[in-house]
């Protein structure tokens, strides 16, 4: 990296218009350091300076649609573009509108007979959770969320957690765009057609797209069927609690981007919930000052949000995130 001299020279560059310099010119040195970034050149890093600043000016404008508690500032990616942000960390919107389009076979109404929901319930307390995974540059958040499914129906259902691999997702699913992105659900019927998926360790993550490498023998979670669920988020916290963790597809660009902490709460306005862009999980939900939220998985890696997860409202489908809930089911 080159260091304040060099960036200094360059700050009359900038807009007049931010606030003063020093102080934002401080969150930078703090960012740059704590994530390693390293910059081609003077001109590079000042160009990454100017983005950061106005990411930093988008954050506040996003705290202040906030209804929740969410807090926004910098993050691992503070220094992207949301240009770059959308082409390396989400999806296509249309691609997805196109596959959710797609006929699925919907969950039986016993699938979500439970009697009485718990008033909060974490399924990283159960030992139906794997580690936060990071899917690097990749549009692959789909295979993440068909993975981390998985993971958790398979550990609830037959008591065994396995780590299973994202790649053999990416490379082998049909109809999928690998890296440009995909559709949970069609996913998860490839898994049952391929006949299971391989343990992480076996097939691991690489973030680009290869060619098919899968090995049946080496195969340690295999699935029975994938069912779409009700859009009512009482139902989908019951198939939860019943089944495990849920994958749920919704519009991340509007709401997370810069998400720090706390319980994202955004209007429709704010948020469309209609335009689904990044691909999760569900392994939780609970109340905090009265506020019911979601707890949420993401494959950004540990050190992004609230050690890997974030909060959304739990009720009002906030930024979509209960429009396309659905779920492998292992018999």
């Amino acid at each position: 990296m080159f260091f304040s001299t060099s960036l200094l020279l360059l700050l009359p560059l900038l807009s007049s218009a931010l606030r003063p310099v020093s102080q934002e010119f401080s969150r930078w040195e703090s960012f740059v350091q704590r994530h390693h970034k390293v910059y081609a050149t003077p001109q590079e890093e000042a160009r990454r300076f100017a983005i950061f600043v106005e990411n930093l000016r988008r954050a506040e404008e996003r705290t202040s649609l906030e209804k929740g508690s969410a807090v926004f500032g910098v993050d691992p990616f503070a220094d992207l573009s949301r240009d770059e942000f959308r082409r390396t960390r989400l999806m296509d919107k249309t691609l997805l509108a196109q596959k959710k389009a797609l006929a699925s076979k919907e969950a039986p109404e016993q699938a979500y007979e439970l009697g009485d929901i718990p008033t909060s319930f974490d399924w990283r307390k159960h030992h139906a959770i794997t580690a936060v995974k990071n899917q690097g540059g990749c549009g692959s958040c789909w295979a993440f969320s068909t993975a981390a499914n998985i993971e958790s129906v398979f550990a609830v259902k037959k008591g065994k957690l396995f780590s299973l691999s994202e790649q053999q997702i990416v490379d082998c699913a049909t109809d999928q765009e690998g890296c440009g992105g995909g559709w949970p659900i069609q996913a998860m019927a490839d898994v049952k057609h391929m006949g299971g998926l391989e343990p992480e360790r076996d097939y691991g993550y690489r973030g680009v797209d290869e060619r098919c490498r899968f090995n049946k023998t080496e195969v340690v979670v295999q699935i029975n069927d994938a069912v779409s669920l009700s859009k009512d988020e009482q139902k989908i916290a019951a198939y939860l609690v019943k089944h495990g963790g849920v994958s749920v597809a919704f519009n991340a660009e509007d709401s997370i981007m810069g998400y720090t902490s706390g319980i994202v709460k955004l209007s429709p306005e704010a948020c469309n919930p209609e335009t689904p862009d990044h691909a999760v999980l569900l392994v939780g939900y609970g109340t905090e000052k009265g506020v019911p939220f979601w707890i949420v998985k993401n494959s950004w890696g540990a050190d992004w949000g609230e050690n890997g997860y974030f909060r959304i409202f739990r009720g009002a489908n906030t930024c979509g995130i209960a429009d396309n809930a659905v779920s492998a089911v292992v018999d």
